[in-house]
């Protein structure tokens, strides 16, 4: 074999192996990223079950709840979902995605007139946030 043929495929054996290791250092960051927004993401979760459970045993209005609701699922379209859609299995997005797409239906339909939250919005609201 002859030194330009070696020199070649010593090259382009770097290549492989660069490209190789890019792309798994690549993957490994996505994972890390979606880890650490999962990590951001679930306190939100879990402040958003406090006040609905708050909500509940005090009659808040639903306006209020609205609100916090709001407030504690933001960005969910532009930066959770879409990570959260790659990296978790099916069934943990399925869990993931509907308990966040339940409080979102819950904004744009509950009434906003000062009208408060009573036992008969219960039993709903406690299973959106049992999820």
């Amino acid at each position: 074999m002859n030194a330009a043929v070696a020199t070649g495929l010593f090259a382009l054996g770097g290549v492989l192996v660069g490209g190789f290791i890019t792309y798994v250092m690549e993957r490994r960051r996505e994972g890390w990223i979606a880890k650490k927004d999962a990590r951001l993401f679930i306190p939100h979760l879990r402040h958003l079950r406090v006040t609905t459970d708050e909500a509940l045993e005090n009659g808040w209005p639903w306006q209020d709840l609205c609100r916090a609701a709001e407030e504690d699922i933001p960005h969910w379209e532009v930066r959770y979902a879409e990570v959260f859609a790659g990296t978790l299995t099916p069934g943990q997005w399925t869990t993931v995605y509907s308990a966040v797409r339940n409080f979102q239906e819950m904004t744009r339909t509950a009434r906003r007139d000062g009208t408060r939250i009573t036992e008969g919005d219960r039993q709903k609201l406690q299973a959106m946030s049992s999820r």
